[in-house]
């Protein structure tokens, strides 16, 4: 398979609030424009602009681990990690949207595309595809928050 092939849906895209915090997205994207490791804060601040409730683990409870809720859960489940795991970088994306990956000469490339429209998100020069994917699936659903 082409490393740019459509991927199979290796989940379903993930329930998210009604709202997006549209100034907590923008800042979460400038700073993974800005990062190059995996970082469980910007993983949080993610799923709190997505509209999640999210627990952060103080440095001492770490063991205890990192949780977060969406908006129509009732119990608490461990926070994904976008930035560092393909799986819960494509969990991102819209729900019925398309994606691939791939990697060459240390760069990542990804996309994440609405097969109903010409509407396509493509993220360049990040240093792992899920930072990537992540990035374009978080522009993607900007762009839906924004009424596009």
């Amino acid at each position: 398979m082409n490393a740019l092939a459509i991927r199979p849906r290796a989940a379903p895209a993930l329930p998210f609030g009604l709202r997006a915090d549209l100034v907590l997205l923008d800042q979460v994207l400038v700073r993974l424009d800005h990062g190059h490791a995996a970082d469980r804060d910007v993983d949080a601040d993610i799923y709190e602009a997505l509209g999640w409730e999210v627990i952060r683990a103080p440095y001492p409870l770490r063991r205890m681990g990192w949780r977060c809720r969406s908006p129509i859960a009732m119990g608490w489940e461990p926070l994904p990690n976008p930035t560092a795991d393909m799986n819960a970088a494509a969990r991102l994306r819209p729900d019925g949207w398309d994606y691939g990956f791939r990697s060459a000469s240390g760069k990542a490339t990804a996309w994440c595309a609405d097969p109903r429209r010409a509407t396509r998100f493509a993220e360049q020069n990040r240093l792992t595809p899920a930072r990537a994917l992540t990035c374009a699936a978080l522009h993607a659903r900007r762009m839906i928050a924004l009424g596009g």
